[in-house]
């Protein structure tokens, strides 16, 4: 046991959020939170976290747990804005790099002691050092602030040995490559990491934080959507890095694949109850949908029996079976009432209806040439699309790749700085963009919905139950709502207009998985275009039938759902490997080919995480490997001014010291091109 919570109650003023919570995290176990926006779930997240207060119950942890969490928002202290993303990254990684200072001192403390004799000085330190006082000299000037003072030599190579084996167990060696997995892995750049965080976006800075937990490897992660501000690229990175992570995992999230990717255990969290179920997301839902039908079966037996036992009372206590009827009060009165199910009316209310789409033109638009650049840096560069009536096209690329742009652009908001965007004769935008400028934060959800169109009180309610706002939710200020609320506002809206072409920017930001599944239905029965901007594999794959590509300024039609993109996708990925994989060993990819037997789609998706990581990691390599030989050319310049300066053979000593030094420069140099070539051509290959 990591973290347990036994009779956890919690309450929010006289409202109770959380009651009679039973939960217990295990080592290595990944689990998945699950359930409607508003129900509890980060609560229960910061109550593991032990961030939050029971007011009933009690929570326990194991001694000496090291619990990582991290929220929906992340905040930064002034001095971490002024730092880079590297350094700030290296934070996770303070043993190592204690251990690498102390190797360090280590490695002076040798050399200075190794004399004129001693071999120590011809390593990578000496270099460094080149030019100091002699040894005898060194020892003296610096014996005060030496730790290292009173030992000998051999004393400090044998802590140099043990230090070494620890950096290595602790995985110092590969520390950077690690940081820049993790960094590229969710979507950062070589570049990134010299930026100063005070200069990035908010999602990045959330995924820069999550970088580096993830980099801490705490025994336990505590993650509240985590996937938020990913691309679908980082979202499998880090379906890939959870599933194989070694510690615990709880995760709120509202990605039906990434939970069912990562989990084993999921926690449903409903009308302030906390059920637990074995298996993922849809293992989970399944489950649940036979618990509910058994518990409404037996309510309904139960009511069934009630009213027999009340009719028999009722019809005979005054009778000649007034004995028996008095025997059917007190087994009455014995029963252990069952509760009622809960109507889930976000399930059951009305579904969001779209209506018939107004007739437009065959073509909806056609895009000519068309570029777009902001402060001169191209976003969009030639780009040629034609979009027929009826299409369904999902639109996907990494962040900033453009996309909104696009969107923007088909929308008329944004004229193109080149080319043409021609919309089809008839058509009628329905735009519904990421942040909603547009809605009044004093108004009402009713206001806003009678202010597209004239409805009568139940005319609007059925609408706005579609969009799962019941009773008094629809006098509520748009301003307090959520930011999941305030999109089923605004694509409340959206439907009213009755557009028959539908431009959604990211439609399923903050909401959850009852609104997602209710917008889909209506997406699906809808007769006129969709073009959407979405994450949300799961979303894609039941609402559209091709994808534009996003990448590079470039746009790439797929025809076919997301997942079929991404079959081919890993399938062309795992050619090319099996084709390195022959290059290096002759006939081993063809065998490999023929004893590879059928796959499901969770075995592609993960083969393809895996590759991807792969890939990653080595590029994180060869950046590492560029570093160091930019930083042992620049040792080895050095070490050439040094030597072609007269002055230094007046002594004898730091003369040899500098030829030796740069002899293994020279060497180190060499052996880093090599390593350097042999992983680009691995990369290329």
């Amino acid at each position: 046991m990591l973290i347990r919570l036994t009779g956890a109650d919690k309450f929010y003023g006289a409202r109770q959020v959380l009651k009679n919570v039973d939960v217990t995290v295990r080592a290595g176990e990944k689990i998945g939170i699950v359930g409607p926006n508003g129900s509890g779930k980060s609560t229960l997240l910061r109550m593991l976290a032990g961030g939050e207060l029971l007011d009933g119950g009690r929570r326990e942890e194991a001694r000496d747990v090291q619990i990582g969490y991290m929220g929906q928002q992340v905040g930064f202290v002034e001095e971490d804005m002024r730092r880079t993303v590297a350094s700030f990254l290296r934070d996770a990684l303070a043993d190592v790099e204690a251990l690498a200072g102390e190797m360090r001192r280590l490695e002076r403390a040798m050399a200075a002691r190794a004399g004129d004799g001693g071999g120590a000085g011809a390593g990578p330190a000496a270099g460094r050092d080149a030019g100091q006082d002699p040894p005898a000299a060194g020892i003296a000037a610096s014996a005060a602030g030496d730790p290292y003072a009173s030992m000998s030599l051999e004393e400090i190579m044998d802590r140099y040995a043990r230090a070494s084996e620890r950096f290595e167990r602790a995985g110092g060696y590969e520390a950077e490559a690690r940081l820049r997995a993790a960094a590229f892995g969710l979507g950062f750049r070589e570049e990134d990491l010299a930026r100063r965080i005070g200069q990035l976006s908010g999602g990045q800075r959330v995924r820069v934080a999550l970088a580096r937990l993830l980099l801490a490897a705490p025994d336990v992660l505590l993650l509240d959507e985590p996937t938020n501000h990913l691309d679908a690229a980082a979202t499998e990175w880090l379906e890939t890095f959870l599933a194989e992570a070694k510690q615990a995992v709880v995760v709120v999230s509202h990605d039906r694949y990434f939970l069912d990717a990562v989990t084993k255990e999921t926690w449903d969290v409903e009308a302030a109850r906390v059920t637990v179920y074995p298996g993922g997301y849809t293992r989970a839902m399944e489950l649940k949908a036979e618990a509910v039908a058994r518990q409404r079966e037996l309510f309904a037996r139960q009511q069934a029996e009630i009213e027999r036992l009340e009719q028999f009372i009722r019809r005979y206590k005054a009778g000649v079976k007034a004995r028996q009827a008095r025997g059917r009060a007190k087994q009455l009165a014995r029963m252990e009432r069952l509760e009622a199910p809960p109507a889930d009316r976000r399930r059951e209310g009305p579904r969001i209806r779209l209506g018939a789409a107004a007739h437009a033109g065959t073509e909806i638009f056609r895009v000519k040439g068309a570029g777009k650049a902001y402060g001169g840096r191209p976003v969009l560069s030639d780009v040629n699309l034609l979009v027929e009536r009826g299409q369904r096209i999902g639109v996907i690329g990494p962040n900033g790749s453009g996309k909104t742009t696009l969107m923007r652009l088909l929308a008329g908001q944004l004229a193109p700085d080149e080319g043409w965007v021609i919309p089809g004769e008839g058509v009628r935008i329905g735009f519904f963009a990421q942040g909603q400028a547009e809605l009044d934060p004093e108004a009402t959800v009713l206001d806003h919905i009678l202010s597209v169109r004239r409805l009568t009180m139940e005319e609007a309610r059925r609408h706005l139950a579609a969009f799962l706002f019941f009773g008094d939710d629809i006098h509520a200020p748009v301003g307090r709502l959520s930011g999941g609320e305030q999109n089923r506002v605004a694509l409340a809206q959206l439907i009213l207009r009755q557009p028959n072409v539908l431009l959604l920017d990211e439609p399923t930001n903050h909401l959850d998985i009852a609104a997602r599944t209710a917008l889909e239905a209506a997406l699906e029965d809808f007769d006129g275009t969709v073009i959407v901007v979405s994450h949300d594999r799961y979303f894609l794959d039941t609402v559209c039938d091709r994808l534009w590509i996003v990448q590079d300024g470039r746009v790439e039609t797929f025809l076919g759902t997301y997942s079929e993109y991404a079959e081919k996708r890993r399938a062309l990925e795992a050619r090319l490997q099996a084709q390195q994989a022959g290059r290096q060993a002759a006939g081993g990819a063809a065998g490999a080919e023929d004893r590879a037997g059928p796959v499901d789609q969770g075995a592609l998706r993960r083969a393809r995480a895996e590759e991807a990581r792969r890939r990653r990691q080595q590029q994180a390599r060869i950046a590492a490997v560029e570093q160091e030989i930019e930083k042992w050319e620049a040792e080895k310049r050095s070490l050439e001014e040094a030597l072609a300066d007269p002055e230094l053979y007046a002594d004898g000593r730091r003369a040899r010291e500098t030829v030796q030094a740069h002899q293994h420069a020279l060497e180190t140099l060499e052996r880093l091109m090599d390593e350097w070539a042999a992983l680009q051509e691995a990369l290329e290959s």
